[in-house]
């Protein structure tokens, strides 16, 4: 295979290998974003990093596309063998014309269920655990206090521990999408606003325009989720959602904007279940509350998504941890 930049391999070989080496749920990071296919990538090369996303296999597959003159290699990290095999299936074809190499690693297995419990962030909220205990709408639940928590968790309260795991689980599955449908975001916009062939051009942009939904989706579950752990707001305390807005513009700047905000967003969504220390970080008293960044966040990609034209993403729904 010919040799592609020393940069572009570097790039693809931390994001992919330092990744598998990092715990099963490790804090995403901040600011890495993949780059488009080049111009002068051959089309075919092209279509098969927009069919990855058409798919959606983005969502279950975190991949770096490394394009050279006729050849192209994707280093990828996955959860899901079936999401793989749909990918394997579309290089296979290519292979005959190009050369194109495939690297991919497993994340790390998660414990076994039994031997699962809730993280100790979420077991000590109770305003979650009220609210998993009681069927009813989050604003009209009463608070009842915890029992005490010594007894880690309390053999009578299997069924909240069964609840928060199917929360926790739920949260951080949706909040890893939100994240995966960002990441592309800037690449998707570039290839969709102009210097490549039109028909290029214009299959990226509604594939664009069907993650911007789909991230908001996320962020609206999110939204609901989440709300169920916090304090309720006092009166007067709310603010429109998506006070900060970007201008209603599908660009490559505004779509970075977005897919920056994401990544901060799902970082501080991350550590809300993992929290580095048992105090508040100094980012958190410097930023808006989380439902207030999650109200932004979900502005800006409304904001977006009528900027470009209307689309609407279904991420996988989650089982509901709410007692029936």
């Amino acid at each position: 295979m010919r040799r592609h930049s020393a940069s572009a391999l570097l790039m693809a070989v931390l994001a992919l290998v330092c990744a598998s080496a990092s715990p099963p749920r490790d804090a995403p990071d901040v600011g890495r974003m993949p780059s488009p296919p080049p111009a002068s990538a051959p089309a075919a090369l092209s279509n098969l990093w927009l069919q990855f996303h058409e798919a959606e296999l983005c969502r279950e597959i975190d991949a770096v596309f490394v394009f050279g003159d006729r050849s192209l290699e994707v280093w990828c990290r996955h959860d899901s063998p079936r999401a793989m095999e749909k990918l394997r299936q579309r290089i296979e074809p290519l292979r005959a014309s190009f050369e194109v190499e495939l690297y991919v690693t497993r994340s790390q297995p998660e414990p076994q269920k039994d031997e699962r419990r809730p993280p100790p962030s979420l077991w000590n909220n109770k305003e979650l655990a009220a609210a998993l205990r009681d069927p009813r709408p989050w604003d009209e639940i009463s608070r009842p206090v915890l029992a005490q928590e010594d007894d880690y968790p309390p053999a009578s309260d299997m069924a909240l521990k069964q609840r928060m795991l199917i929360f926790s689980d739920r949260v951080l599955e949706v909040n890893e999408q939100m994240r995966r449908y960002a990441l592309d975001l800037p690449a998707l916009a570039a290839v969709s606003g102009g210097g490549r062939p039109a028909d290029l051009a214009a299959r990226a942009r509604p594939i664009f325009l069907a993650h911007v939904a789909a991230l908001e989706k996320c962020v609206e579950k999110l939204e609901e989720d989440l709300k169920r752990a916090m304090p309720r707001p006092g009166k007067g305390s709310g603010r429109p959602r998506g006070a900060t807005l970007l201008p209603r513009a599908a660009s490559p700047e505004a779509a970075g904007q977005l897919a920056l905000a994401a990544q901060r967003v799902s970082r501080r969504v991350y550590r809300f279940i993992y929290p580095d220390e048992h105090t508040v970080g100094l980012e958190d008293l410097q930023n808006p509350s989380l439902l207030e960044a999650l109200l932004d966040l979900g502005g800006m990609a409304e904001a977006l998504r009528r900027g470009g034209g209307e689309a609407r993403g279904r991420p996988s729904e989650g089982p509901d941890p709410r007692p029936q």
